[in-house]
């Protein structure tokens, strides 16, 4: 399980600081490096920084984050910088330049990389242009507005500005600063980053807690082989001690104020042992020794406590368990006999269906029907409408004669025209009435009439059945409805069995996720009180009850020693300021 650790300083030299993170012959171990998201050149940005500085003082060139890295990640190169590039721009974005180096230390116990990275976005440089128009007043020689009546336009808005050299002025490659970036709450965010970025490639992570965690001492470079080996010793004794004992205030095994008062016991016999030598000693590593045995038994002792603790519950439990299993079993056995019914239902109207379909697949097609239909329909159609024709001839040929009648004897002669349209007019109405005569529409009504009923009664018999099939399938769709109604049900027994014992076999977890739930609910001003009574509470109780005496020396220690202790260390910090006041007035 990784730390998260990510710190962020300010660069008022970033070019050098870039030097520095990738220089072989400075840095022990550089194991990777990328400049593959950099489009300008640091020197650009420090150029930019000094030409933009508004007072004497510098401007910030840049930052720079160190995270700590997993060590396995060494193994797999790849996998390394797609971890270091995800954290990188999801931190940072992508239109940002910014620079990273992997480093291992002097030992190789710790993996960490340096980002360097700036607070301006790159941005797309084009011509500047005139936001407004302006106006001047030659009369008087000077700028003036639109409302002047001898205001001339000289530049209008959106025309491109110009230097006074007549070059075209060009917007700033670089944004302004993101402020966001000397937030406290960028300084937090760096190291929720990391936590989520390790979670989202498998590496857990959790944050070292100062409380009852020891700390570690540093591998100073140049330090000398004895110093190293008891640092080394000590810190992998300090390494255990903590793994040992987050895990047991995580399993409830110990309690948290017993785990703090046990770092404290041992940090001061640690700090007493060192004193004496001015430095890391035998004894301060034996007082690490002890401890981590004592709390291996510790442990120990608690667990076997805890598991006869559970044996004898379990016992009244599993009784408990078995009645509502054996209840909840037979609930879901009704259900799926009726599940089961409902599906033998399925069954028999699936088969009705069949013979519905067999039923229709026997009713006689009559393609050949349809097509007589259609053409009995064109004859008595195209027989219709020579009716109307002749009728229109008819309505002519009076016209025609009309106009005869209005003829002089000697003008008959004349009008040829109108005797040809009377001749054709005639020989046409011959050639249809001689049509419609041959046809024998009576008969061909009487065919169709007597075709358009068989098919009429082929149709209402096919929709009658499709009515029937259509009543078929929803009875089915219904039943497969309740059957999942059913199903839905069976499943839900089965959670709130699951649910029920849960609660029944992990009282505490229930009680907690009720507490978490009422404080929810609580508003934050009634929150404020509840924790500052039960800060007092706590405080009060801590004060009336003796305090826990964890390390190995400190079990055999009476109440009389401790104070006795306490006493004298009072004299000497008393003692040391009042040499502390002699050595002033000497001088």
């Amino acid at each position: 399980m990784t730390k998260p650790f990510a710190r962020q300083t300010k660069l008022k030299n970033i070019i050098g600081r870039s030097e520095y993170i990738t220089d072989h012959k400075r840095q022990e171990y550089i194991v990777l490096h990328s400049e593959e998201n950099m489009e300008y050149y640091w020197q650009e940005y420090a150029d930019y920084e000094k030409q933009n500085r508004k007072n004497k003082e510098e401007n910030i060139q840049g930052r720079e984050i160190i995270i700590a890295l997993p060590n396995e990640l060494h193994q797999d190169h790849r996998k390394l910088k797609e971890v270091v590039d995800d954290y990188s721009k999801s931190l940072l974005g992508n239109n940002r330049d910014f620079e990273y180096a992997v480093h291992w230390n002097k030992e190789k116990t710790n993996l960490h990389a340096h980002i360097i990275y700036s607070e301006r976005e790159r941005q797309r440089q084009e011509p500047k242009t005139y936001k407004r128009d302006y106006y001047y007043n030659y009369e008087k020689g000077k700028m003036t507005n639109e409302t002047d009546p001898d205001a001339v336009i000289t530049k209008h808005k959106g025309d491109i500005k110009y230097n006074k050299r007549g070059e075209k002025e060009y917007t700033d490659k670089f944004s302004k600063k993101d402020t966001q970036f000397k937030s406290r709450d960028y300084n937090e965010k760096i190291k929720e980053n990391l936590v989520k970025t390790l979670d989202k490639y498998n590496f857990k992570s959790r944050v070292f807690d100062n409380r009852i965690e020891l700390s570690q001492a540093k591998l100073y470079k140049g330090a000398r082989a004895d110093y190293i080996e008891k640092v080394t010793e000590s810190n992998k004794l300090r390494a255990e001690y903590n793994k040992m004992v987050v895990k047991a205030v995580e399993q409830g095994i110990m309690p948290m104020t017993i785990a703090i008062m046990a770092k404290q016991g041992i940090e001061k016999r640690v700090k007493e042992e060192n004193s004496k030598t001015k430095s890391i000693s035998v004894n301060s590593i034996e007082v690490l020794k002890e401890n981590v045995q004592y709390l291996e038994k510790y442990i120990r002792e608690k667990i076997e406590l805890i598991e006869n603790s559970i044996s004898r519950k379990q016992s009244i439990l599993q009784a408990e368990v078995t009645s509502l299993e054996d209840k909840t079993d037979q609930d879901i056995n009704d259900l799926r006999n009726q599940i089961e019914e409902n599906n033998n239902e399925i069954q028999n109207v699936s088969k009705k269906i069949d013979d519905v379909h067999n039923e229709r697949s026997k009713l006689p097609r009559y393609n050949g029907e349809y097509d007589e239909v259609i053409k009995h329909d064109k004859i008595i159609s195209r027989y219709q409408e020579m009716k109307q024709e002749i009728i229109g001839i008819k309505s002519g040929l009076k016209e025609v004669q009309k106009e005869y009648g209005k003829l002089k004897f000697y003008e008959i002669f004349k009008e040829k025209p109108l005797s040809i349209k009377h001749t054709e007019l005639k020989e046409e109405l011959e050639v249809l009435e001689k049509k419609v005569k041959d046809i024998d529409i009576d008969n061909h009504k009487k065919v169709r009439e007597e075709i358009n009923t068989k098919l009429i009664r082929v149709a209402e018999t096919s929709n009658r059945l499709h009515k029937k099939e259509n009543q078929y399938y929803n009875k089915i769709n219904k039943l497969e409805e309740i059957n999942k109604d059913y199903e839905e049900e069976i499943q839900d027994l089965q959670d709130s069995l699951k649910d029920k014992v849960f609660k029944l076999k992990n009282p505490e977890v229930v009680e907690k996720r009720k507490q978490e739930n009422r404080e929810e609910k609580t508003p934050s001003s009634n929150k404020i009180l509840s924790v500052k009574t039960k800060s007092q509470e706590n405080n009060d109780a801590e004060q009336q009850k003796p305090k826990p005496k964890l390390s190995v020396d400190r079990l055999k220690k009476t109440q009389k020693e401790i104070d006795s202790d306490k006493e004298e260390k009072i004299k000497k910090e008393q003692l040391k300021k009042s040499m502390n006041r002699s050595r002033g007035r000497g001088r």
